[in-house]
């Protein structure tokens, strides 16, 4: 990045806000959604929400903590990494993780067992 040009913070914050902006109302909801509505049985959804939430607050600190100095150690491959991650999330995602729309909470029991 160009510290030097006055303009750069300014778009680096503008660019953040509107990606979070765009993910929030996309992509970012999803898992929780999609967590919450496979489980049929309220006490397992709990302990199932739960546990969705705690990995996932352990996988940001991870990240979080450990991309800076990934990102000095290894450069631009940090973000080759990433990439990888997602295709392969990706891919497990299009392939075990079945379409919920407009089945009914009480038929995901089911819908699971049948895969």
């Amino acid at each position: 990045m160009y510290q030097a040009k006055p303009y750069t913070s300014l778009a680096v914050a503008i660019l953040v806000i509107f990606y979070n902006s765009g993910f929030g109302y996309s992509w970012g909801p999803i898992p929780w959604l999609y967590a919450n509505e496979i489980y049929s049985d309220s006490t397992v959804r709990g302990v199932g929400a739960a546990l969705a939430t705690s990995v996932n607050w352990f996988s940001n600190f991870v990240v979080g903590e450990g991309s800076p100095i990934l990102l000095e150690a290894i450069t631009w491959r940090l973000y080759a990494i990433y990439g990888v991650i997602c295709l392969i999330s990706s891919f497990f995602a299009y392939k075990f993780y079945p379409e919920t729309s407009g089945v009914e909470l009480e038929d995901m029991d089911k819908l699971f067992d049948k895969e």
